[in-house]
């Protein structure tokens, strides 16, 4: 799934890289999404904290992602622009997802995405232009630093829940 997310193993004309940037933008989103509303069902204060922060740290990589977007006549708007089928489908699970009451379930679905996220905003990095990806570049760094960062607390959480 992250190869759908990240693209072509080359550079991207900049119809390509609307599509990827729109696409990581839209899991970042799903995830926003879906930790806001599972955070008050979790129930315990830590849980709902951990959540909390994370629906927040997903809206900000979403936010950084959104101002890469290239604006120029033809291309697709930033709403537009979106993940592919396969992404899309594991999207609708995503979105889907409501607390079943085991809280178990919310940090492994998120690790998943943080894991997908991270290989695919690294794939992205090993493949940057500097000459014309220098501010791409210097983004997908502080997302993989914040997702890493993220992944981390995701996982400690979930081990000891």
């Amino acid at each position: 799934m992250a190869a759908a997310l990240s693209g072509p193993d080359r550079p991207l004309k900049m119809e390509e890289i609307a599509g990827v940037i729109g696409g990581l933008r839209e899991v970042e989103m799903a995830l926003f999404s879906c930790l806001g509303r599972t955070a008050p069902a979790l129930g315990l204060a830590g849980e709902v904290t951990w959540a909390s922060g994370a629906s927040l740290g997903a809206a900000w990589r979403a936010a950084q992602l959104e101002q890469l977007l290239p604006v120029s006549a033809g291309l697709l708007s930033a709403r537009a622009a979106s993940a592919s089928t396969a992404v899309s489908a594991g999207l609708q699970t995503l979105d889907s997802f409501v607390p079943s009451g085991e809280p178990l379930e919310v940090p492994r679905l998120v690790s998943q995405w943080y894991a997908v996220l991270l290989d695919a905003y690294k794939h992205r990095l090993g493949l940057i232009s500097p000459a014309a990806d220098g501010a791409f570049e210097r983004v997908l760094q502080r997302l993989v630093a914040d997702l890493e960062a993220e992944h981390g607390r995701c996982e400690a959480f979930g081990s000891a829940w």
